[in-house]
């Protein structure tokens, strides 16, 4: 029974896990696994939210609050963990790191990119590709929320008088 706990804990890939608390511990493994799975959906969901949440109409308000959320949490919060500081990149790593993940990259894009593709990014190409296309859908967003907006309300009113 114990050869079979042990080739078990090296199969989830769980190292803390103790042979005489294998249960308690194949829980928490579990456990460990189902949070990291669901901080990764929510990883890709801001993402996505973040590059494309500006074209539907409903959600271009959402978008500014978002993507504001974004700037502050990567230069405010920067300040004093490093810019592009992200809480669930941190929440995330220290969940991979308990289910024995090392050499965890600088961020998730990267990590995502590199577990999707196989391929070793460059960190400098990935921080520039995260920015080119974040600021880009921050300027689309203020171009769709204002500029078009305004140029609405002013046809609006001049049909009006």
């Amino acid at each position: 029974m114990k050869d079979k706990n042990i080739k078990l804990q090296k199969k989830i890939n769980c190292n803390f896990i103790s042979s005489n608390e294998f249960e308690i511990a194949l829980v928490y493994c579990f456990m460990l696994k189902l949070l990291d799975v669901l901080l990764t959906l929510v990883h890709l969901s801001i993402i996505m939210f973040n590059l494309f949440g500006w074209i539907p109409k409903r959600t271009r308000k959402a978008h500014i609050v978002s993507v504001a959320l974004t700037t502050a949490s990567w230069f405010i919060l920067g300040i004093w963990y490093g810019v592009g500081y992200c809480p669930f990149t941190d929440w995330q790593w220290k969940v991979k790191e308990q289910l024995g993940e090392k050499n965890l990259p600088g961020n998730f894009v990267e990590y995502f990119l590199e577990k999707l593709t196989g391929y070793n990014f460059s960190p400098t190409f990935i921080n520039t590709l995260i920015a080119v296309c974040f600021f880009a859908a921050v300027i689309l967003s203020l171009f769709v929320n204002f500029v078009v907006s305004g140029i609405k309300r002013k046809r609006m009113h001049a049909r009006v008088h």
